[in-house]
């Protein structure tokens, strides 16, 4: 695709992922009400890099509308297979940055998870 076709030119592997999160974000960005649209361009990134697009553009959701947990969360459910759980993840080892302070946010988007993924978010708890 384009993106693996500009991202390859980077100087090292770690600018190389940077790049694949920045366009991700941007991924995130432009398709804030339209999860399903994130997660089609998403699939078309190299298989071994859908699942920093998936958690980006889902991350980058909660980064713009803190309200918008169910959203973010849909975008992770709608990802195929293994990537929605890594996804799933994503959001949760970045909601307390995304969250600061506010407990209540941070409880609601824990509750918005799935089950499977709730206790893991409320286990980690808030600062």
């Amino acid at each position: 695709s384009g993106v693996a076709s500009f991202c390859s030119g980077q100087p090292n592997a770690k600018e190389e992922t940077a790049c694949y999160q920045s366009i991700s974000s941007i991924v995130g960005r432009m398709t804030l009400g339209d999860p399903e649209k994130a997660v089609s361009v998403c699939g078309k990134f190299p298989d071994d890099r859908q699942d920093i697009c998936y958690g980006a553009s889902a991350q980058t959701v909660l980064e713009e509308g803190r309200s918008d947990s169910e959203k973010a969360v849909a975008l992770c459910g709608l990802a195929p297979g293994d990537h929605a759980s890594a996804c799933m993840h994503t959001l949760i080892d970045h909601a307390t940055s995304i969250f600061g302070e506010n407990i209540a946010e941070y409880n609601r988007f824990c509750a918005a998870l799935p089950k499977a993924f709730y206790e893991q978010c409320a286990s980690a708890g808030h600062p």
